[in-house]
């Protein structure tokens, strides 16, 4: 496999995820969430773990893994905010 990703978090991912309050327990996992996104934006002929860890720098497969499947998250919360929360909701109190 040929394809890498920069070892620098991308510029264009990180401004998309500063519009959400995403809370993790540990840095860990906001670090895996921004190396998941990274290994979904390339154009990797496969975007399982492993064949994302071998792509971006720094990242596991182990640690995707626990991203997706073992890390608590409130999906609710994050689908509110990435519709828009509290400027598409008037009784917000905004």
């Amino acid at each position: 496999m040929d394809i890498h990703a920069s070892p620098a978090p991308l510029p264009e991912v990180d401004e998309y995820l500063s519009g959400f309050t995403l809370r993790f327990r540990r840095f860990e996992g906001e670090q895996a969430l921004e190396q998941y996104l990274t290994g979904l934006l390339t154009e990797l002929p496969n975007t399982d773990c492993d064949t994302i860890a071998q792509a971006v720098p720094g990242t596991s497969d182990q640690c995707l893994q626990e991203l997706l499947t073992n890390m608590q998250w409130d999906e609710a919360d994050l689908n509110w905010q990435r519709e828009g929360g509290c400027a598409t909701n008037p009784s917000c109190g905004v």
